[in-house]
């Protein structure tokens, strides 16, 4: 029942979302995340493969340093490698890729909820508050800021407690990965590497891990 319930709210969540993502418009940012996107791929482009390009930029003309490139580079990528070329598809397209690392979120959120209580029924219930709250579900499609980083901080927070109940070269790679994406999002996201040291700190104090 656990599984039947999990897989049939995310297909759902999936139909809905793939059924409905084109109904949404552009928000007011959106073409200055795909402009940053691009700055920083061919900052990239210059240094390892300046054949491939047809014209030079610089990094200087992005003026949002406040804000990473964690999704907008490897959307503005893979946008090309998917031969998108028609810009309104390719807005379509970023919202698609938004919604889908929106799913992804929830879908820490249900595991950490699951966690935390050890019922399927509560971190289901915990996902759908989610996913029912008006801004969150609208802004899944075009808030590759906030929506974004708050899906990659929830799965953060998996892998900040799978390494502080088990540290080992596994847990702590993934840990790694899943903060430097969300760091390269928005920088606040240090918060999370911050937290792991503090929260190991204490468990070494208490003595709940050998020290090495």
């Amino acid at each position: 029942m656990r599984y039947a319930a999990q897989i049939a709210f995310f297909l759902l969540l999936l139909a809905v979302g793939v059924g409905v993502y084109r109904d949404y418009g552009i928000s007011w940012d959106e073409p200055d995340t795909r402009a940053r996107g691009r700055v920083a791929l061919k900052y990239v482009a210059e240094r390892f493969a300046p054949s491939l390009l047809k014209e030079r930029s610089s990094v200087s003309l992005n003026e949002d340093f406040d804000h990473g490139v964690g999704f907008d580079a490897p959307a503005v990528a893979l946008a090309v490698i998917l031969g998108i070329g028609e810009i309104k598809d390719e807005f379509l397209f970023r919202h698609l890729l938004t919604f889908l690392i929106y799913v992804v979120g929830i879908y820490a959120v249900e595991r950490m909820a699951y966690r935390r209580f050890s019922d399927w029924r509560l971190s289901l219930l915990a996902a759908l508050f989610f996913v029912l709250t008006p801004r969150f579900f609208a802004e899944s499609f075009y808030n590759n800021k906030d929506i974004v980083l708050m899906a990659l901080f929830a799965i953060g927070m998996n892998t900040t407690i799978s390494f502080v109940l088990k540290p080992g070269l596994k847990t702590a790679f993934l840990h790694a990965c899943a903060s430097a994406i969300a760091i390269d999002v928005r920088i606040v996201a240090i918060i999370l590497p911050a937290a792991t040291v503090a929260i190991l700190i204490v468990r070494l104090l208490k003595k709940e891990l050998p020290i090495p």
